[in-house]
């Protein structure tokens, strides 16, 4: 019996946060598989965004500067381990704080 294995698709996930009424930023939880890319859109942001990855294994780096008006897309590295879960932080440099969401933020490596 011959098994076949099956081709994941490469996608690209948006990461989505939105300002609430109070100046809180919620930020959704991302899922993905490896060789996806996960797009940070700052063309929304009237200053740049910061992002901070604790783990490296996830993108190869641990932090990430994306200027205002400008899109950034990284790609996810991370093998098939025991992590599937990478909390990471996004900080608004316009709003002067961090976003807010599944306590902490999270990347889902299916």
């Amino acid at each position: 019996m011959t098994h076949h294995r099956t081709k994941h698709r490469r996608r690209e996930h948006n990461a989505v946060w939105k300002r609430m009424k109070n100046g809180r930023i919620t930020v959704q939880p991302v899922q993905s598989r490896r060789g996806d890319k996960i797009v940070w859109d700052a063309t929304r942001t009237g200053d740049g965004i910061a992002l901070f990855f604790p783990d490296r294994r996830l993108f190869g780096r641990q932090m990430m500067h994306v200027k205002a008006g400008q899109t950034a897309k990284l790609k996810v590295l991370a093998r098939n381990d025991i992590v599937t879960v990478y909390p990471y932080a996004i900080f608004f440099l316009e709003w002067h704080t961090f976003g807010q969401g599944s306590s902490p933020i999270i990347i889902v490596r299916e």
